[in-house]
């Protein structure tokens, strides 16, 4: 599961507005959030608009209050 819908809420920001942003329609932002493979061009814009790693909208990295930014599966 990626981290597009929770960045929105975050924001407080429609799937609309992303998608005037980033140049895609809801319904195309909508299928992102759903699982989507997302083009390499639009994920660096929403993670630019986010302020956070492409690697956290993916769901590859975590935030950790207590340890920082770190990938899923790191223990150390």
């Amino acid at each position: 599961m990626n981290n597009i819908a929770a960045e929105r809420a975050r924001l407080n920001m429609s799937q609309e507005t992303l998608g005037d942003l980033v140049g895609k329609s809801r319904q195309t932002i909508q299928k992102y959030e759903d699982g989507k493979p997302i083009p390499s061009i639009v994920l660096i814009k929403m993670a630019d608009i986010f302020n956070v790693s492409s690697d956290y909208l993916l769901g590859i990295q975590k935030y950790s209050s207590e340890r920082g930014w770190e990938r899923w599966g790191n223990t150390k």
